[in-house]
């Protein structure tokens, strides 16, 4: 069977589907095609532990979605129109650094470096500090993701030399230098981690980020589930016309006459693109998809020394209720809390890169979403979900996890159960482990259990992402152009990939992406409610 289409995407990532609405808002005859059965990729969320359960398989937070246009400003209608929300958890992150108390930051700069304040007013003085002198960076941090890189030139001079020797740093150094207790560089280094190792350079800006995006009510979560926003996305793209169809794995992207024409499918099906084909897929694959006969750049090569950065381990708990964390003012039900040390989260990072698994004092967060959006569970019930990052290649084999991943499971249930009150291991009603080899099988983006595309380094951001002289989301091959985390600015949910690519897209049809996006104008942050986490 062949379909015809403007344009073919490969992949229903949620950056893919974003470029995909507001191709299709243009007026393209889209197709994408998604090799699982739902939508998302790293946005997806299913049943993990129960049915009834609505558990994320890797993104819970959409935070940088919210400076993105397409989200934060509803540009692609997906609140006014198809039914996308967001909650916003306050405290919105606690930090429980070994056994002293929970510091938490909370909505308002102000009552964060209160908190801090009760066990260092220097450090509370340095929090204040550090968030009054990012702010003005922001804007630029936000400009530069809106284009490809090295294009465009900021609007603040000093503002983009400021940020270029923080983001030159590691974050690991800078929280260092700044702070005095290692509690408030446990409560800066610890969630933030989430992107990969502080320890690296390019990395100096993240801690601040963090903390003032945090402050400010952006570390909201999709009401429903992660899959929320690619639900409404398919919800945006089919009624402009396009189509979404799941089950469908590309085997390869066809080249006639030096140009990229379609994508065929595992199934014998053959899409045929009129104008363009858009992959999401991994960029390591894409060689493996043109095939043999399609001669890349020498820089595509390199690939082969992609690094994919740290691999994840996750624990997915169905309970009966929410566990509490005893705290100063009350017990908690946190959405979110990082457990473990700053000498543990420093040895962590040795471990993954040493192929070993970490002491109890490794860093680990726990997610329980359902605190503030109880829609993701059956009446009366809880969720939790316990992160931590591991080696793939366990003491040197992939294989090691197939006897290992319920052990290290328990490991750390026991450490959460510490912490908690309403919790014993074995109390659950289910528990779901997913080790990075399990990660990596699930979805063929999760390389070696990752979930971010490729490292955030210097070597494979900026220009450099996917490959030094191809970062603007066109591919060699004509017709042919790259979205998803692999590209700039990379992994995490922030859409900008998607968006970017589709202003790149559209102009060069000479469609005009100004039709359906806008650009410039001043950084607007949204209004989120908050859902406090108190009984």
């Amino acid at each position: 069977m062949t379909e015809h289409s403007d344009v073919v995407v490969i992949g229903a990532g949620h950056n893919a589907l974003i470029a995909a609405a507001y191709l299709a808002r243009a007026g393209l005859a889209v197709t994408v095609l998604e090799e699982q059965d739902e939508v998302g990729g790293g946005t997806s969320t299913g049943a993990l532990t129960l049915p009834g359960f609505a558990d994320d398989l890797a993104s819970t937070f959409h935070m940088y979605a919210q400076l993105n246009p397409a989200v934060g400003e509803d540009e692609l209608g997906l609140v006014a129109e198809y039914g996308l929300r967001y909650a916003a958890p306050s405290p919105a992150l606690v930090s429980c650094h070994g056994d002293s108390g929970p510091v938490a930051v909370e909505l308002g700069a102000e009552a964060t470096a209160d908190a801090i304040g009760r066990y260092s007013r220097a450090d509370a003085q340095a929090f204040t500090q550090m968030l009054a002198e990012y702010e003005p960076l922001l804007p630029e941090r936000v400009r530069r993701s809106t284009v490809p890189p090295g294009t465009g030139k900021p609007t603040d001079e000093d503002a983009a030399r400021r940020l270029d020797a923080l983001a030159a740093r590691d974050g690991f150094g800078v929280v260092h230098e700044r702070f005095e207790d290692d509690r408030t560089r446990a409560l800066l280094l610890g969630f933030a981690s989430a992107i990969g190792n502080l320890g690296r350079p390019g990395t100096g800006f993240v801690p601040a980020e963090f903390a003032l995006l945090l402050t400010r009510t952006l570390g909201v979560i999709p009401v429903g589930g992660s899959a929320a926003l690619p639900r409404a996305l398919t919800a945006c793209i089919r009624a402009n016309g396009g189509q979404v169809l799941c089950g469908r794995r590309v085997t390869r992207i066809a080249v006639e006459n030096g140009r990229a024409t379609a994508a065929e499918t595992a199934g014998g099906e053959r899409f045929t693109a009129g104008r363009a084909v858009l992959s999401a897929a991994h960029v390591t694959q894409l060689a493996g998809l043109l095939g043999p006969d399609v001669q890349l750049p020498p820089e595509f090569g390199e690939l082969s020394h992609w690094s994919n950065g740290a691999s994840v381990l996750q624990v997915h708990l169905a309970l009966r209720e929410a566990p509490q964390l005893p705290a100063p003012g009350g017990a908690l039900r946190p959405v979110t809390t990082t457990f473990g040390t700053l000498s543990g989260l420093t040895a962590q990072w040795r471990d993954v890169a040493a192929g070993v698994l970490s002491g109890d004092d490794r860093m680990m967060v726990a997610l329980a979403p359902s605190v503030a959006d109880p829609t993701r569970v059956p009446e009366g019930l809880a969720s939790v979900r316990l992160f931590t990052y591991a080696p793939y290649r366990l003491n040197g084999d992939p294989a090691g996890w197939a006897d290992e991943k319920e052990r290290y499971a328990q490991r750390l249930v026991e450490v959460y159960a510490r912490h908690v009150t309403g919790y014993t291991p074995g109390d659950e009603l289910a528990r779901s482990v997913h080790s990075p080899v399990d990660l990596a099988a699930a979805n063929r983006h999760f390389v070696e259990g990752g979930y971010m595309g490729g490292e955030m380094i210097p070597s494979q951001l900026g220009t450099n992402r996917p490959v030094p002289g191809w970062s603007s989301y066109r591919m060699p091959v004509p017709g042919l152009y790259q979205t998803g985390a692999c590209t700039h600015p990379g992994g995490g949910v922030s859409g900008w990939p998607g968006r970017n690519a589709a202003q790149v897209l559209l102009d060069d049809l000479g469609i005009g992406s100004g039709t359906v996006l806008r650009h410039g104008g001043d950084l607007r942050l949204p209004r989120i409610p908050a859902v406090p986490a108190r009984d």
